[in-house]
């Protein structure tokens, strides 16, 4: 049986380095050659509000209570039981058609959902009636499409040193929303409180301009698939609303930095 499987292997790796020669001869150097592929990685959304609310983080709960969590207080209600959640997440997509050895054009787009943001809670507190209030932003989550056309450049040629590095400008659609909440307190045995009230929701979406630049290196296998991991950085410019609780509408300016790991298909 190990035989079997060897003999296998021996004529697979015979077949694919057979025509990954004839493909290198055929087609080593003939462009424009187009190419599609998908990406994904680790980012962060960077500077100012924006940043601190939906930076990268980890959660065990999609909505935060610090003032519960740091006095000890525990109740049993969607507020609470939830699973963990890692935020921001992204999926790429591109499609680029490689000019020569040293340049290509790219059509970019991501997908990022941020489900646990952290907004300045802005405390109010009160009395309604003889019962004590809290109230406090919650709830935040964000979801946004950016679109680049871009260029990247290789310095010494793609099949010299495989470093690039890249710049865009494209479009992002962006969506918030955002719950302003009321927790009532009786300070009595146990510290028992009420339920959560949702005062109102917030939600509001635009279109912004704004640019990438990035860096990294990539691999070629058979010249059939490349392998790529990229730093990239993204900023956008959204027009402010400063009557908006919102962020997309209060915020000059939207930063995010990423570390991508993509895999193309090459035609």
């Amino acid at each position: 049986m190990r035989r079997y499987i060897f003999t296998l292997f021996f004529l697979i790796f015979i077949v694919s380095d057979s025509y990954s020669q004839r493909y290198n001869i055929e087609y080593y150097n003939k462009y424009p050659r187009f190419y599609i592929g998908l990406g994904t990685g680790i980012q962060s959304y960077i500077g100012g509000d924006f940043g601190n609310t939906y930076a990268l983080r980890y959660e065990s709960n999609y909505y935060y209570d610090d003032y519960r969590y740091n006095n000890n207080y525990y109740y049993d209600d969607y507020y609470d039981d939830n699973d963990g959640a890692l935020s921001p997440i992204g999926v790429d997509v591109y499609a680029g058609l490689q000019l020569n050895d040293y340049l290509s054009v790219e059509l970019e787009s991501s997908f990022i959902w941020h489900l646990i943001g952290r907004p300045d809670r802005q405390y109010e507190t009160g009395y309604e009636g003889e019962e004590y209030y809290i109230d406090s932003w919650d709830d935040s989550w964000l979801y946004a499409n950016p679109i680049f056309l871009g260029l990247k450049f290789y310095p010494a040629g793609r099949e010299g040193l495989p470093f690039f590095i890249s710049a865009g400008f494209g479009m992002q659609y962006t969506k918030e929303s955002m719950e302003r909440i009321r927790e009532y307190y009786d300070y009595g045995y146990n510290y028992y409180y009420n339920p959560v009230y949702i005062l109102g929701s917030y939600s509001s979406s635009k279109w912004m301009k704004g640019f990438k630049v990035g860096g990294g290196f990539s691999y070629n296998f058979f010249n059939l698939f490349t392998a790529e991991a990229e730093l990239r950085y993204t900023s956008f410019y959204p027009e402010q609303n400063l009557k908006s609780p919102l962020l997309i509408n209060r915020v000059p300016q939207i930063g995010n930095l990423a570390l991508l790991t993509k895999i193309y298909f090459v035609f």
